[in-house]
């Protein structure tokens, strides 16, 4: 037997009951696991809480890229800790310095007064000939200056806890769960990679340490010629600062094949987390479908995009073959798109269509017998 909308009652809970519980934990999941770099110094407090906004409706739309962007960001921070240890001032420099680093969180200031903010290659170069005055940086000190919210992190962590137990319990007891439900764990699933990604990343640190250096930034940006993670160049000269706090200066040392497989290594879960509602109720027979559909393509389209991308293919295709695969890929993409805006929207929408078992309340007697009599 399937039902609509459920109002309150004293045994049973309501659609607003579930609705409020999914929107309360994917609310603080999103707000807990992202972690902004260090903005940029004229950035207002409107421009900062935009940004926020911003990256809390990527984590809603796309949980797995930000899974994949944290899973990136501690690979490239472990080797950084490694260079940063044969350097001898830097040899005491922990995890959470390097993403300190890599996350604009350090800005060199001259003699003359001027300040920017290196990439990780220029910070290197410069602790290597001694040309950086390294303070006593302690990660405590780091830790005090980052915001780490920790009764929003609280909050998740015991909301995320009280949702998995309850999940749980209408599974062990033989309850449906709602396809709401199934997105909320999905987010979940990849909050928790994020997050642990991310431990040791300082979160909205608002301004960067500062450190005394004796080049001139114009000298420092004319000693490296640095090329970006897909090997483009990037004249000497150009502006290094790190304004953009979207971006990470990341360590080099990373092959591109091992970055593509851990993109598909993250994402291949999305897909497959959405086939365990395959055989859910759905409002009609067409939605049904849809929902499979969105399913498979879902898991297949990274596997046969991100490979198009790569460089070793690109040189294969040459200049001709490669607008063609670039013109497949973008339909790819959009259609990607499209079908992760079906997959929020009927996750949502089939609550109007139920078995009457998802709004019961599990008996906790029955699923730990001692508790509740």
């Amino acid at each position: 037997m399937y039902t609509g909308w459920k109002s309150p009652s004293f045994c049973d809970r309501s659609t607003l009951d579930l609705l409020y519980g999914c929107g309360i934990t994917i609310y603080l999941c999103c707000w807990a696991a992202v972690h902004l770099n260090v903005p940029a110094d004229d950035d207002t407090v409107t421009t900062r809480t935009l940004r926020k906004l911003k990256w809390m409706l990527i984590c809603l739309m796309m949980p797995e890229y930000i899974a994949w962007d944290a899973v990136e960001e501690l690979w490239h921070a472990r080797v950084l800790v490694g260079e940063l240890a044969a350097i001898c001032t830097l040899r005491d420099w922990t995890l959470t310095h390097a993403f300190l680093l890599q996350m604009g969180g350090i800005s060199l200031e001259t003699s003359a007064g001027e300040r920017f903010r290196p990439s990780v290659e220029h910070f290197l170069l410069l602790a290597r000939t001694g040309q950086i005055v390294i303070p006593d940086l302690r990660r405590e000190d780091i830790e005090d200056k980052s915001k780490a919210d920790w009764i929003v992190k609280s909050l998740a962590v015991f909301q995320i806890l009280r949702f998995a137990l309850g999940l749980l319990a209408r599974v062990v007891e033989g309850l449906p769960v709602s396809t709401a439900e199934l997105f909320t764990v999905i987010i979940i699933f990849y909050t928790v990679l994020t997050y642990a990604c991310w431990w040791h990343k300082p979160k909205d640190v608002v301004r960067p340490f500062t450190f005394a250096t004796s080049a001139t930034h114009k000298e420092v940006s004319a000693a490296l010629v640095t090329t970006d993670m897909y090997g483009r160049f990037r004249a000497p000269g150009k502006r290094i600062a790190l304004t953009d706090s979207n971006g990470c200066a990341r360590a080099k040392g990373i092959p591109m094949h091992l970055t593509w497989g851990s993109f598909l290594a993250v994402t291949a879960g999305f897909g497959p987390l959405h086939a365990l509602a395959w055989n859910y109720h759905f409002p009609s027979a067409a939605e049904r479908i849809l929902w499979r559909a969105a399913t498979v393509i879902c898991s297949v389209l990274p596997c046969v995009v991100i490979p198009v991308l790569s460089p070793a293919v690109r040189m294969r295709l040459g200049r001709v073959g490669m607008p063609v695969a670039l013109f497949l890929v973008l339909v790819c993409l959009a259609m990607y798109v499209l079908l992760r805006l079906y997959l929020l929207a009927e996750s949502l929408a089939s609550i109007r269509s139920v078995p009457r078992g998802v709004y019961m309340v599990v008996r906790w007697s029955a699923v730990l017998p001692g508790i509740g009599g």
